[in-house]
């Protein structure tokens, strides 16, 4: 080739330094180290995508929407074509981006494998839109003959049977054959097959296409109706939005085959629900794995991608003809819940104007009229409230109504494709902000996955959890470690899942306890636990308890990452300090105190970062400490927004920090409240808790009195149910506990009582517990319950929770 040609237009002067800028020879714009491919980039995504892939879809659409000819025959000539070089690529040998040139992690074939299943299930739909023209078209043979003969193709193509047998051999079975080339995030590949399968032959292939349909609804529901994947707004719903899609198109097959699916898989249920459940007030999901942007806001369901348009632009994960509207009023057409009406009257604006937005819809005018008198009926909000998902171990303890409405969150599991080491992480949602927000998705566009930037995102250090040692929970988390696809894909890979072993969903008190010793999965913890309580003190005023008990290890570090905003501190001598948090540890401007007293506070003055407050209205963050022997510490945290953006900013956070020469064992305590304008809370004190001989527990239970600005006191008890150190007393043994300062004695795990001005008792709650004394109340159960509250008047107790 002449390269004499090859010069920027705007510089033609062979003396013009700019003469070769932006000129790409095929291989590139090369200046310096860096290498941007135009040319590659314009013939993946506007020849082949946009002309080629899309050419053949709109085709394929335009046919079915009219049954003109003439569209199939045109997409007809270009599916042969494609037909006839599709083999032929092979990304994990041709491709020169991202990941490229790895047969082990990476395939594809004109794309890369995420790409690639999509694109080749399009290329396979719409030719099963076009079979049943094109196989009577006299005069594609014709045409496609005298190609053959020109271009000296191995296939003839002297009959329709010939193209057949290209099409399906080349982009039906080849995938299927060698299924690297479109190994996608669970279960897009397993969908893909049946898919092939059934448009070769659903009559004798329908047995075989139910299997693969079992085998992957039977995984992919395993974990409360999920597969294990994290990234709760992005990866995690992939699964999700698959399904949807999948089963709208077999629905086009069989009417019944959606309510046969969830007669047989009853965990279906809890799969379309589950991105219902998790998203706060309609704008939030916790940030659990990879997904979403700090402090940002989610206003969209990702449950599904509700789309008005018949066949994507762009999305070819969006299978054309298929209505997410039509599919969750058959959800509840299935299922009865109302609440799947809800949501797809939400995504349309609140009107049924268009409903369900499907071709195939013979009536949409009855479906409008039945969704407006369910709406008219039920009303359009979707209220979530408290849960516990004890397969996913993910727990909501949510109160309050309207902009009271607040939800605090613990994370008690980790692992799956696309996790954090974020076990025992929190999260606290109020005031409509997202106040201990996690990161987001890792920030590939500073270096790519395993870069620092990214691999801090996953790292332990970067949650509101504990660091044990500086090591992280899964060893060597986001680094570049070959692996195979297929396991790098496994969608539960690594995971461990944390156990509940103390829950209540009281009217005033929320309350779980769960325990992770085998989160650490490099290292033998033997006490990893966090108890975790929302008290409500009115409709509008709360506090969060906060009990983290750690064994194992020398150091143990503690850390909060708060909302945009400064941090101010009371009760700590903060002066420039370094720690030793690890590597990767992206927090800077570190000052500590090395000896403080107990009871020592952070207050967050929250920034209106997004402009989600109203103007004028100011919301903090205090969170009050009570772990003896610790530097605590403050620092900002490095935070960006997103993947394809520079953007950057610091998260003003905290550090608590324990060691000890031997074993080490901590017990973390702190009380969170978020208000407007005042504290509700005056004081708080940690009380010495005995046995009934009076000889004192260890620092691993806990008793704090809280004593409120109208005068009333609570005291909340929390007992070290597990004792792994075999400390004497052992409330394992005694099941009898006293807080001499209250004249209080109880066998409850976890108890709070409140203490009205006149020092009598008005209210308590009990958690595997059975009694109570102190002051008026005396209270006995035959059995242990699980739970139970109760107002007291007097002597009197009149239960507000629990079994009768």
């Amino acid at each position: 080739a002449d390269r004499s040609l090859l010069f920027n237009l705007e510089h033609p002067d062979e003396s013009d330094s700019l003469r070769n800028f932006g000129v790409d020879d095929g291989e590139g714009f090369v200046q310096g180290e860096n290498r941007w491919r135009f040319i590659g980039a314009y013939l993946v995504y506007g020849q082949w995508k946009k002309l080629v892939l899309n050419g053949i879809r709109y085709l394929s659409a335009a046919y079915v929407l009219t049954g003109d000819t003439r569209y199939a025959h045109q997409a007809g000539i270009l599916l042969d074509r494609v037909a006839d070089l599709y083999p032929d690529f092979e990304y994990g040998t041709q491709g020169m981006v991202y990941e490229f040139q790895d047969l082990v992690r990476a395939n594809g074939y004109v794309t890369l494998w995420h790409d690639a299943c999509e694109e080749t299930r399009e290329l396979a739909l719409a030719y099963d839109m076009i079979f049943d023209a094109i196989r009577q078209d006299t005069e594609l043979v014709n045409f496609l003959k005298k190609q053959a003969k020109k271009y000296k193709l191995a296939n003839s193509k002297n009959s329709f049977l010939d193209i057949q047998r290209n099409i399906e051999s080349n982009i039906l079975l080849h995938p299927i054959k060698n299924r690297p080339r479109i190994e996608s995030n669970f279960p897009k590949t397993d969908m893909a097959n049946a898919i092939f399968y059934s448009i070769l032959d659903w009559e004798k292939n329908k047995p075989r296409v139910m299997k693969i349909i079992d085998k992957f609804i039977t995984k992919g529901t395993k974990f409360d109706g999920l597969s294990g994947e994290k990234g709760l707004e992005g990866y995690s719903a992939l699964f999700v939005q698959a399904m949807a899609k999948f089963f709208t198109l077999y629905q086009h097959i069989d009417a019944q085959f959606l309510p046969q699916m969830i007669e047989r898989y009853p965990e279906l249920r809890k799969t379309f629900r589950f991105h219902l459940d998790t998203w706060v007030n309609g704008s939030y999901y916790p940030k659990v794995g990879d997904g979403g942007v700090v402090g940002k806001k989610t206003d969209q369901f990702v449950g599904v991608r509700f789309k008005k348009q018949i066949i994507s632009e762009i999305r070819f994960s969006d299978y054309s003809f298929c209505s997410m509207y039509s599919f969750f009023w058959s959800l509840f057409q299935t299922t009865g819940d109302t609440d799947f009406v809800k949501i797809l009257f939400k995504a349309n604006g609140e009107k049924v104007d268009g409903l369900p937005f499907d071709l195939l819809e013979d009536e949409p005018e009855t479906i409008q009229q039945q969704i407006s008198e369910i709406i008219k009926k039920s009303g359009s909000k979707i209220e979530t409230g408290t849960f516990n998902k004890t397969g996913w171990c993910l727990a909501f303890l949510t109160s309050g109504k309207g902009e009271n409405k607040r939800t605090v969150w613990l994370n008690y599991g980790n692992g799956g494709n696309h996790c954090h080491a974020d076990g025992m992480n929190i999260g606290l949602f109020a005031f409509g902000l997202d106040l201990l927000p996690g990161f987001g998705y890792p920030p590939v566009q500073f270096g790519g996955w395993h870069s620092d930037r990214a691999i801090w995102y996953r790292k332990t250090a970067s949650h509101n959890t504990i660091v044990a040692d500086s090591e992280d929970q899964i060893p060597h988390i986001g680094e570049d470690i070959p692996e195979d696809r297929k396991l790098g894909l496994n969608p539960a890979k690594k995971l461990r899942q944390g156990k509940t072993t103390l829950w209540g969903d009281g009217k005033i008190v929320k309350v779980i306890r769960a325990k992770g010793d085998t989160l650490y999965q490099g290292k033998t913890m033997k006490q990893y636990e966090r108890t975790v309580a929302l008290i409500d003190l009115s409709e509008e005023q709360f506090y969060v308890v906060d009990i983290f008990r750690v064994v194992g290890g020398k150091e143990h570090v503690k850390y909060f990452h708060g909302y945009f905003g400064e941090i101010a501190t009371e009760g700590l001598n903060l002066q420039p300090i370094k720690l030793n948090l690890g590597e990767r540890v992206l927090i800077e401007d570190i000052a500590g105190d090395s000896h403080p007293a107990p009871g020592w506070k952070a207050i967050w003055k929250i920034d209106n970062y997004y402009g989600y407050l109203p103007d004028g209205k100011n919301v903090y963050l205090q969170y009050t400490d009570f772990t003896p022997d610790v530097t605590a510490a403050k620092g900002k945290a490095w935070v960006a927004f997103g993947f394809d953006n520079s953007k950057e900013a610091f998260l003003p956070s905290l550090v608590i920090k324990r060691t000890g020469e031997n074993e080490l064992s901590s017990t973390f305590v702190g009380i969170l409240e978020a208000f407007e304008k005042s504290s509700a809370i005056r004081k708080i004190r940690r009380l010495k808790i005995t046995d009934g001989n009076g000889d004192v527990y260890n620092q691993m239970n806990v008793a704090l009195e809280i004593e409120l600005i109208d005068g009333k006191k609570q005291l909340i008890v929390a007992m070290d149910a597990e004792n792994v150190n075999c400390a004497a007393p052992s409330f394992q043994e005694t099941r009898h506990a006293v807080v001499p300062d209250w004249g209080l004695e109880t066998d409850a795990e976890f108890a709070l009582f409140t203490r009205n001005k006149s020092g009598e008792i008005e209210y308590f709650s009990l958690a595997n517990g059975s009694r109570a004394s102190v002051a008026n109340l005396k209270f006995h159960l035959p059995d242990e319950e699980d739970f139970m509250e109760a107002k007291v008047s007097g002597k009197k107790v009149e239960r507000i929770f629990g079994r009768e």
